[in-house]
């Protein structure tokens, strides 16, 4: 194959709350602040850069390479993500996740598109 797959997880947001880029070929470094004002209320924030770890290779999402043509340079983009989690009660979470996926000047030149993504989970535990 030339390269990692990472295995398929719905909820992989170690990197990426987004998921539009897969962890093959990629170099990551993510600052991250967690604010917990009550011991039922979080916030977290993070903002991944992201590189190619080789500029002969593509750039790879959850199914697979993309089709980018004449992408240059190493260096993909920046995804600014927050989240905030509500601890209902001992059984019952509600997370919000917001992101925006800001492409590199080459990708957006090769054919990317900066991208918004949010999602609302609610998780029984019981």
């Amino acid at each position: 194959m030339g390269t990692y797959i990472a295995p398929f997880n719905p909820q992989t947001n170690y990197l990426d709350t987004t998921t539009y880029i897969a962890p093959s070929n990629l170099v990551s470094f993510s600052p991250v602040i967690r604010l917990t004002p009550r011991n039922w209320l979080s916030f977290q924030f993070k903002s991944p850069l992201f590189w190619r770890a080789s500029t002969s290779d593509s750039v790879y999402g959850p199914s697979g390479a993309y089709a980018f043509s004449n992408l240059h340079g190493g260096f993909v983009g920046i995804v600014p993500q927050a989240s905030l989690t509500l601890q209902l009660n001992r059984h019952l979470t509600w997370t919000q996740y917001g992101a925006r996926f800001i492409g590199s000047d080459g990708l957006r030149a090769a054919g990317g598109k900066n991208g918004s993504y949010y999602q609302s989970n609610f998780v029984f535990r019981f």
